[in-house]
């Protein structure tokens, strides 16, 4: 989000607006927030679990997930996700593969691909230890990640269980999936953990126009007003 000229005093004013209580909270979980792990999904059938799963990578300090689901720019799972979704950066795909698909846009920006599947290929996750920027890739509810998805992974991640069950909704698995791999990662953080200072004054502006009754248009006023 750039406000152009006079960005500096827009963001003043803009910031003027919240409570000292406000600012903390912002600021406090900004400094938390991480591109280090993302999520994947595979279009969901459910709006409740795609809601459920951005409130859990939202919970974890995951600053964006990618959504492969070309419905899915016509769906909101605001309600679901108990506002979470808008804390949460969005990327949107029609496909997984090709030019355009999401797994070459992650790798473009240096992730490496792990996929999760109920499978013997892979590691389970109590042995996996993350040694780059990693997105981990899950599939829809009802099927699972395709094989060709499973194939161009770098690595396949499985998620033991005991029960009659061999997987678990998405959500859920991604929930036992962060909280294992973040307390395993953070005894000792890599470099660039954490987001860059320009993106986090990105997003601290647009946590706070976010904030703010009407914001969107009180934020359009000062624009206006500054040039």
């Amino acid at each position: 989000m750039n406000l152009g000229k006079g960005q500096d005093e827009i963001f003043d004013k803009l910031w003027d607006y919240l409570t000292p209580k406000r600012k903390e909270l912002l600021c406090r979980i900004l400094e938390n927030r991480t591109e280090y792990f993302t999520i994947a999904i595979d279009d969901v059938k459910k709006e409740h679990n795609s809601g459920a799963l951005i409130r859990t990578c939202e919970s974890f300090g995951i600053h964006e997930v990618s959504i492969v689901d070309p419905e899915f720019r016509r769906r909101s799972v605001r309600n679901t996700s108990k506002g979470s979704a808008k804390w949460v950066e969005q990327r949107i795909f029609d496909s997984w593969h090709g030019e355009d698909g999401c797994i070459r846009d992650l790798r473009r920006r240096g992730y490496q691909i792990v996929a999760t599947a109920p499978t013997d290929r892979g590691v389970f996750l109590e042995d996996f230890r993350p040694k780059a920027p990693t997105a981990f890739l899950f599939g829809n509810e009802a099927e699972g990640l395709d094989a060709k998805i499973i194939e161009a992974a770098d690595e396949v991640l499985s998620i033991r269980t005991e029960g009659f069950s061999e997987s678990l909704n998405v959500s859920v698995s991604a929930g036992i999936l962060l909280y294992s791999v973040m307390k395993r990662i953070k005894p000792s953080l890599p470099s660039g953990f954490f987001l860059s200072p320009e993106k986090k004054q990105r997003t601290l502006l647009d946590w706070t126009v976010k904030s703010i009754p009407r914001g969107e248009s009180i934020m359009k006023k000062l624009t206006q007003e500054a040039s």
